[in-house]
């Protein structure tokens, strides 16, 4: 029985419903019986009116019993990896269906690199190219027996980063007898996330002026006894001014004090999207997409060391009314909000870069190591930062794939990524 279903699902796109044909030629049969007073006439129109009702009502049971469903290895990766999306057509409902055309797409920004087959035993990858300009298809065509389900995978490469929304799927469904046709519009809308590129950097080096942070001091110029931020097991080398006496009597061993960290390292990455001087010439989209890695890049080594750390940007986001702006701080998932906030920036800026640079300085940390990441060095970004460094701020000029400026007192270097 299975394998008769499946030759009735063979993909046949061309193939005509049968039921707008048999309706007239029954109908024409009940005429001709009526007029003619013909049984047989009589009798084929009646049993045509039965078999299309019939099979109305059970292609209309099938179109309701039948669910679609994708299931995701991953809903966020970065571009180049990949996921694997997994397709499933199940048949609820007590009635074999002899086809299931599933019409589904996957966003243009997805390569389609293999497909398991579950007709074999044991799933064979078939390597394909998806041409044209329509998303890579995800399509399939199956025959359920009832309480029959079948699954199909699907390996996608993201190539550009962004939101992405998977459509959704359309399911035309053909009745247990094979004469009609009827399609349900799925609602199987699933978001992905595509992270930037991350290349491999070394962080820029942070002076830092805080007495007191997350990095020991070599050198510690004051102790602030006051400022206790907790208590441990006392060690070899501990000094006894700072046993405490009741946690230990508490706990039956001795404990020593742990006060407030000696210095606080900060890092702010401001990312310039301008990749012309005037707006009208268009965009490098290419120069664009190397500077959002850098500044993915950068936060990852930032969350690593484990130092507080923010994003702003002159380029907007969609549903976003002012500019891109995560504020610096230490956090288990500031990193995945920096990296959600670079998969959706675009490279139109709202303020000028120098514009930019001064009126981001109130949201920004004072003692803050601020990297500015720029794929052109105009001179209104050279004079902002001439300025900001002249006020005493502590800047850091990243430059992609152009010649580093000269500023003085200011750290420039060019990135060939």
């Amino acid at each position: 029985m299975r394998r008769l279903l499946k030759l009735f699902a063979e993909p046949a796109p061309d193939e005509p419903s049968l039921e707008p044909r048999l309706f007239p030629l029954f109908l024409l049969a009940g005429v001709i019986g009526v007029i003619w007073r013909a049984p047989a006439m009589l009798g084929l129109f009646s049993i045509g009116m039965v078999v299309l009702l019939l099979a109305r009502l059970s292609r209309n049971l099938l179109l309701r019993d039948t669910r679609y469903v994708r299931d995701f290895s991953t809903r966020r990766l970065s571009v180049g990896e990949t996921l694997t999306v997994t397709r499933t057509t199940i048949n609820e409902s007590r009635l074999p269906t002899s086809r299931i055309q599933v019409m589904d797409t996957a966003p243009k920004a997805f390569t389609l690199l293999a497909q398991a087959d579950p007709e074999a035993g044991v799933p064979t990858l078939a390597w394909l190219t998806e041409k044209g300009k329509r998303g890579p298809d995800l399509g399939q065509w199956v025959a359920l027996l009832p309480r029959e389900r079948v699954s199909k995978a699907a390996l996608l490469r993201a190539n550009q980063r962004g939101y992405y929304r998977f459509p959704d799927a359309t399911l035309r469904i053909t009745d247990a007898l094979g004469i009609g046709d009827a399609e349900r519009a799925v609602g199987t809308q699933d978001d992905v996330i595509v992270y930037p590129r991350l290349i491999d950097l070394t962080g820029p080096q942070a002076p830092n002026r805080e007495l007191y942070g997350a990095l020991h001091a070599l050198r510690t110029l004051v102790e602030d006894p006051l400022r206790v931020i907790g208590a441990r097991d006392y060690a070899w080398g501990d000094d006894f001014r700072w046993v405490d006496w009741k946690a230990s009597a508490r706990r039956g061993k001795l404990q020593t004090r742990v006060h407030e960290r000696a210095s606080e390292p900060c890092l702010a990455l401001l990312l310039d999207v301008s990749t012309y001087e005037r707006e009208w010439e268009g965009i490098a989209v290419e120069s664009f997409e190397k500077a959002v890695s850098v500044a993915a890049s950068l936060a990852h080594w930032a969350d690593e060391q484990g130092w507080p750390f923010g994003l702003s940007s002159n380029g907007n986001a969609p549903s976003l009314p002012h500019n891109l702006r995560v504020r610096a701080r230490r956090s288990p998932r500031q990193f995945m909000r920096v990296m959600e906030n670079l998969a959706a920036i675009t490279a139109y800026p709202i303020l000028p870069c120098g514009l930019f640079l001064f009126s981001e300085q109130r949201h920004l940390p004072t003692t803050s190591v601020q990297v500015v990441i720029t794929p052109l060095p105009n001179p209104a970004l050279v004079d902002a930062v001439t300025r900001l460094a002249a006020s005493g701020k502590r800047l850091i000029v990243l430059t992609i794939d152009c010649p580093a400026p000269v500023i003085d007192g200011v750290p420039a270097f060019r990135l060939d990524v």
